[in-house]
């Protein structure tokens, strides 16, 4: 159950299935048909590849220390205009509706007029989805803090490293946001 700010009581959130295309080298569906999940498994088997492309899904974030979109693609190969679309998808039941959230990135190249050589940009091409229907980075973003709770709490919900380096940083803001996640 999540609180929102925006409603008296608390709203019932499931998590029923993510699908995972070229996250970070990764392709996976995982369906979850029960209450509570344990994600379980050796190491690089790709529990904490569930963790970030859940949180880079509600929150654009996949890196507590590099704040951008960092090492969506696959590491170990380099980016170029034929690097797949990373695309991550989750179908949420929120109390008692189903909603398909969906976020894509993929890499953006670039050339100068005359030259034949395509640069990489500084910046890749992210688009959000809800039901089939893209949404801009703000209205998205107002969508999870309506539906589901503030998207600025979401990283330190979700992610203890977020929350650890919120910690070190600043520790008044972080047992106010510890305050409003209790």
């Amino acid at each position: 159950r999540i609180r929102n700010s925006n409603y008296k009581e608390m709203k019932q959130v499931k998590i029923k299935s993510l699908e995972v295309t070229n996250f970070k080298g990764q392709t996976f569906k995982s369906d979850f048909d029960c209450d509570n999940v344990c994600i379980s498994g050796k190491n690089k088997s790709g529990k904490s590849t569930h963790i970030k492309a859940w949180l880079w899904l509600l929150t654009g974030l996949t890196d507590a220390v590099n704040n951008k979109n960092h090492e969506l693609y696959d590491n170990t190969k380099e980016i170029t205009q034929d690097t797949p679309t990373a695309v991550v998808e989750a179908i949420v039941n929120i109390d008692g509706y189903d909603y398909t959230i969906k976020r894509t990135s993929t890499a953006s190249f670039s050339r100068k007029r005359n030259e034949e050589t395509y640069t990489k940009d500084a910046s890749d091409k992210y688009v959000t989805y809800i039901d089939g229907v893209e949404y801009k980075a703000n209205d998205f973003k107002d969508w999870i803090s309506a539906n589901l709770c503030d998207s600025d709490v979401l990283p330190y919900a979700l992610y203890g490293e977020f929350f650890a380096n919120l910690t070190i940083d600043d520790m008044d803001k972080a047992s106010k946001l510890l305050e409003s996640l209790v």
